[in-house]
């Protein structure tokens, strides 16, 4: 048996205090029944964490089994053992595994166990906004379609005719749930705008089309519940005579979605239409006038 030199001795101490350190900040943050330690045996600490969201209506649960080694977190990330989560449909645990590796690898050496059991609290509660979108649906669609043909009503009695073109650019901290996704891509449709989406995290929007319409579009996807959403980018154009709306756009009409792991396709997508400076802002990357 191999014994350890004293650099390793230390960084397994090291490793232990953190660990010890980041676990009791949980305690306080979730709650001391919402982290177990399960076991310790041949140096591995085994722990469980209930996820509890901050949501009040939240009614979903999920049990997660983690190990951790004398080398977590500076050498080594929590190894995923198991996730338990009754009576929550469309859950796959099985994904779990990467994205709490990835999680670990980017949080470079430090402690890590808050952002998997929040990135769970996200997930739990997007597949709960899914189940109530799903009971409201037909509600909400039909409030949308009122007032979208009460704005048609009114621009055709007027004589309603596009003075400006616009577009937007709107970071979100996460886009996941199938309610928001189909909100991004279904409003702007109907709204006459094209563009792309990027779900996952971040997820990115950029919208293009008549300004007023843009600015509608801004007002009612705000109006969803986000943990962040934010226009970070926005172009304004007066329009000319012998412009229309479909003249002016980069983008084809209709509207694209991009994966979670896409957003060079995305990106890419904006470079070639021309508004990669505007796809940047996204990520606060601003051209210099």
């Amino acid at each position: 048996m191999t014994s350890l030199t004293t650099q390793e001795t230390i960084d397994q101490e090291d490793n232990l205090e953190r660990t010890l350190d980041e676990i009791e900040a949980l305690r306080s943050i979730l709650g001391e029944k919402s982290v177990q330690c399960v076991a310790i045996s041949d140096n591995i600490l085994s722990i469980q964490l209930i996820s509890t969201s901050p949501e009040p209506e939240q009614t979903f649960k999920a049990t997660l089994t983690l190990q951790l080694s004398r080398s977590y977190p500076s050498h080594s990330p929590p190894q995923f053992m198991s996730i338990d989560c009754q009576n929550v449909p469309g859950f796959n645990g099985s994904s779990c595994a990467a994205i709490f590796q990835n999680i670990w690898a980017d949080a470079e050496g430090e402690v890590c166990l808050y952002d998997m059991i929040s990135w769970l609290n996200d997930r739990l509660t997007d597949i709960e906004e899914d189940e109530k979108y799903m009971k409201l649906q037909h509600q909400n669609d039909s409030a949308l379609a009122t007032a979208l043909a009460t704005a048609d009503s009114i621009q055709h009695i007027n004589n309603y005719t596009p003075t400006h073109f616009g577009r937007r650019c709107i970071y979100t901290h996460h886009t996941i749930a199938n309610s928001k996704r189909t909100a991004v891509i279904r409003t702007a449709l109907q709204l006459g705008l094209s563009g792309i989406s990027k779900i996952g995290w971040p997820g990115v929007i950029v919208i293009e089309g008549d300004e007023n319409a843009c600015q509608e579009y801004v007002r009612y996807v705000s109006s969803l519940r986000w943990k962040q959403l934010t226009v970070r980018g926005e172009e304004v154009y007066e329009m000319k005579d012998t412009d229309t709306i479909d003249s002016l756009r980069a983008f084809p009409p209709g509207f694209q979605e991009f994966g979670e792991k896409c957003m060079s396709d995305a990106a890419k997508t904006c470079r070639d239409v021309g508004l990669e400076d505007l796809f940047l802002t996204a990520m606060k990357i601003y051209k210099k006038v």
